[in-house]
């Protein structure tokens, strides 16, 4: 393969995976919608349809069971009341809400003064020399 396919499928393959991880985790970050309430369906006799789709034919009379009769009402002898003391229990008295105790503002710390900080001084350096060479003692000219 030559470098630019390389580059190319190295490039496809990381945009491959960063979608699997986009479809992994997406699901996360979604919001639970609530359950939609749906109206109960109402259920009509399918000849009360047919009756008005069909408009020759006759609707379909409603069948009404009779009216039961009246009974007669039982005699009952009136007898008074008897009278009941009825004692209302005292309400009790609804405890006040103790009021919470406002949180103290916590001090902010002084800052600390930082200490003079003197620049560090290099120890003076001398430059380097070379070693005077040594001078060997040269030997007197000969004599003639």
């Amino acid at each position: 393969m030559s470098r630019l396919r390389k580059k190319c499928f190295i490039a496809s393959s990381f945009l491959h995976g960063l979608l699997l991880v986009i479809l992994a985790v997406s699901p996360a970050f979604r919001s639970k919608e609530e359950p939609k309430i749906t109206p109960p369906v109402r259920v009509i006799d399918g000849a009360v349809i047919a009756a008005l789709m069909n408009s020759s034919a006759p609707a379909a009379p409603a069948k009404q069971s009779p009216a039961p009769a009246p009974a007669p009402a039982p005699v009952v002898e009136k007898t008074p009341p008897k009278q009941v003391e009825q004692t209302r229990p005292k309400p009790k008295p609804e405890p006040k809400p103790k009021p919470e105790p406002k949180p103290k503002p916590e001090p902010k710390p002084e800052p600390k003064p930082e200490p003079k900080r003197e620049p560090k001084r290099e120890p003076k350096r001398e430059p380097k020399r070379e070693p005077e060479p040594v001078k060997k003692p040269t030997p007197p000219p000969p004599k003639i």
